[in-house]
């Protein structure tokens, strides 16, 4: 599978062009983003991502805080709440980080951590596998596990 589409109360299952299920959801998701990621052999984790996605990266803090992602299974690198400042223990953040600070996302086993948006940071370090969709940029880059950076997003 590679992409989710949403409308009317159904969520289409793609595999490229071709429709692979479609689910009956309950509520509205007029407005969500989904993302469907392969997370391994014939297994597809599909995530709402929510909120957040700002049109300009977050400013971060002054100093160069350490930061680690404490967010759901997918979330908005501009949300805070999806960050704790491990420098000043907050959880959550009181802010998201921002160009001065150092950046760790650890993906939970059987997983794939999305985050989308815009952000900066000094260094970047993913451990297990991670999707970035958005703008992203960084001093240093380090990674042991897999990142996808991606559009295989659907809105609606």
């Amino acid at each position: 599978m590679t992409s989710a589409a949403y409308a009317s109360g159904v969520l289409t299952l793609l595999n490229g062009n071709a429709t692979v299920a479609t689910l009956n959801l309950t509520g509205s998701y007029t407005g969500e983003t989904f993302a469907a990621t392969a997370v391994s052999n014939g297994i597809t984790q599909i995530n709402v991502l929510g909120s957040g996605d700002t049109g300009t990266a977050p400013a971060g803090t002054s100093a160069a805080n350490q930061y680690a992602w404490n967010g759901s299974i997918a979330g908005s690198w501009d949300l805070a709440s999806n960050w704790d400042d491990t420098t000043t223990s907050s959880n959550p953040a009181s802010v998201a980080p921002g160009a001065n600070d150092a950046v760790s996302i650890t993906a939970a086993s059987g997983i794939v951590d999305v985050i989308t948006g815009k952000g900066n940071s000094s260094s970047l370090t993913t451990s297990g596998p991670v999707v970035l969709s958005g703008q992203f940029s960084t001093g240093s880059f380090s990674t042991s596990g897999i990142i996808v950076c991606c559009r295989s997003m659907a809105r609606h």
